[in-house]
């Protein structure tokens, strides 16, 4: 599992302190925070290097299909780079994905994470005629220019990005500072991270908790039933938002 660098190895548990509630060591190979570290920044840093690159080299494309094919391009490059940080340590990280509960309650709070949302924007639009969020605006304007494409790429490979940067990366380093700091500060960069500064924001700060509070549920699937859990409950939030948008714009 990614979430070992709290416990420690048979062979150095007299030269290290354990940190797990139970203190007692584990047999799971060390995953060392400076590899968390580097997650954060390529996932992060790297995404906006990358975006920049593949923007100037998609020049040539007409205006109305160049920022969906620099999103698409964008995160395919940036999940090859994180998974390909990540491919020394495949046998550190495999067994986890073998744990069917880890799935199973990713789709719950996946789930759980959609009717959050349903709940919150009708409670919003009691008091507030609410739009959608700039960034969900700009998912959908991809999604129209290439829906095949989009479901790989917003339903399963920017949500593995995401988790791999936020929740293995700033989640796993924050963790080791105070576990409330990491969900708190965790779930407020997620949400963050997801604000158009220039968009209408006011619009933007009332559809903010819808990311703030998901950011939240899913550093709980992470901290509880590590990658496999939290990426399968943000991939089934945003296949839902995917394949939900091509249906209706096409009814």
């Amino acid at each position: 599992m990614l979430e070992n660098e709290e416990n420690i190895s048979n062979n150095e548990s007299h030269s290290e302190v354990v940190l797990n509630q139970d203190n007692a060591p584990k047999k799971e190979p060390i995953f060392p925070l400076w590899k968390r570290g580097v997650l954060l920044a390529i996932g992060s840093l790297g995404l906006e290097a990358l975006a920049i690159i593949v923007t100037f080299l998609c020049i040539g494309i007409p205006k109305s299909d160049r920022a969906g094919a620099v999103n698409l391009i964008t995160y395919s490059l940036l999940a090859v780079a994180l998974v390909g940080f990540l491919s020394v340590d495949i046998k550190k990280f495999l067994p986890a994905f073998k744990n069917w509960k880890a799935y199973l309650v990713g789709f719950g709070l996946g789930a759980g994470i959609i009717v959050f949302d349903i709940f919150y924007i009708n409670f919003v639009n009691l008091f507030y005629t609410a739009t959608t969020s700039g960034n969900e605006d700009n998912v959908r304007s991809v999604i129209d220019l290439y829906p095949i494409a989009s479901v790989f790429i917003f339903g399963l490979v920017g949500p593995l990005c995401e988790e791999l940067t936020y929740r293995v990366g700033l989640f796993g380093l924050l963790k080791r500072v105070n576990r409330v700091l990491a969900y708190i500060a965790t779930g407020l960069i997620f949400g963050l991270l997801h604000f158009d500064w220039t968009g209408d924001l006011i619009n933007e700060l009332i559809f903010l908790p819808s990311y703030i509070v998901p950011g939240v549920v899913l550093s709980l699937a992470y901290d509880l039933f590590d990658l496999p859990c939290s990426w399968t409950a943000h991939a089934v939030n945003n296949l839902y938002a995917v394949i939900g948008h091509i249906i209706v714009s096409r009814i």
